[in-house]
């Protein structure tokens, strides 16, 4: 299998787990425990960030050195998807008029194309 879309297909994989960690600590932060609900939400984005970070550093990238460096750079990718999708999803909603549930599907394909190529060609080069 070409390396790139074996690495892609393991980087689903670690978004999965990050995606679960996230709306995790979100569900019970914000249910349980009464945190505000941004704060939760930030809470699971963060922690995801992290989880993913190393997963995707040790397992679908292989890179063994350590580097605070590479966890900015990370972050920075994390938070540039963010922008995009958010924006994106402004953009199909009020402009194309896409319906929000498909247009949403629709920026969860941008993030994670953008996250892969900012991981593979930006932090873990």
């Amino acid at each position: 299998m070409n390396k790139s879309i074996n690495q892609f297909i393991k980087f689903c994989i670690v978004g999965f787990f990050g995606a679960l960690l996230n709306y995790s600590t979100f569900f019970i932060l914000y249910n349980y425990l009464s945190v505000y609900y941004i704060i939760s939400s930030g809470t699971g984005f963060i922690l995801s960030v992290f989880l993913a970070f190393y997963l995707n550093k040790k397992y679908t990238f292989n890179i063994v050195t350590k580097s605070k460096n590479k966890l900015v750079k990370y972050f920075s990718v994390n938070i540039f998807s963010l922008i995009l999708g958010l924006l994106s999803l402004a953009f199909f909603v009020e402009i194309l008029f896409i319906n929000i549930y498909i247009a949403n599907l629709l920026i969860i394909g941008i993030q994670t194309t953008s996250n892969f190529l900012g991981s593979k060609l930006f932090v873990f080069r």
